[in-house]
């Protein structure tokens, strides 16, 4: 556990080290491999593909944000910033604290997860389909808890045919899970678990 908590706080280090960037004025070329420079901070060099990619980040994540030169100019200064706090963080050895360590496994972790469930959810929507016959018994039942409920809309349809849809890839993918779990070869001790 240790060593992958090492593994996965070098790759970090090294994405942050990507990730903050460093915009002082000017670009320079990149003697390695000819890329544009945007700036430097200490050792650290921002290639112009890089400023752009988190400007338009940036951009898409406040969608209403206009791109002016003032705004180019604080992103900047906000970068710059960011990298020279990470530098002097990962210079007083912050990044190989433990409690960081375990923050960023466990953000790996969720990620992974989550585009895993994102892929086995596309994939279970691909095949995941509702008859109208369906949605009309699902409507009877609903009607039968409501008499109040009236005629079935075109509003109503799409709704209960979006939930059955919702519930039977729910289902599957709790199924899917369940498979890989009975599938895998699992020991739990009961008595060290039942002793804490």
């Amino acid at each position: 556990m240790k060593q992958t908590a090492y593994i996965v706080l070098a790759a970090t280090a090294l994405a942050l080290a990507c990730f903050a960037a460093g915009f002082l004025a000017g670009c320079s070329e990149s003697e390695e491999n000819g890329s544009v420079i945007v700036a430097k901070i200490n050792d650290y060099e921002m290639t112009r593909e890089e400023f752009q990619r988190r400007l338009a980040e940036e951009l898409r994540y406040y969608g209403d944000m206009e791109l002016t030169e003032e705004m180019k100019q604080q992103f900047l200064d906000q970068l710059v910033r960011k990298e020279l706090l990470i530098q002097q963080a990962v210079a007083q050895h912050l990044d190989r604290r433990e409690e960081f360590v375990r923050a960023i496994e466990r953000y790996w972790e969720t990620t992974l997860i989550r585009d895993m469930l994102d892929i086995k959810g596309a994939e279970i929507a691909e095949t995941t389909l509702v008859t109208r016959e369906e949605v009309e018994r699902r409507y009877e039942e609903m009607l039968a808890a409501n008499p109040d409920l009236g005629e079935m809309t075109d509003e109503m349809h799409d709704h209960i045919q979006q939930t059955l849809i919702d519930e039977k890839m729910t289902g599957a993918l709790e199924a899917w899970i369940e498979e890989l779990k009975s599938s895998a070869d699992i020991e739990i001790d009961e008595a060290v678990f039942a002793s804490f």
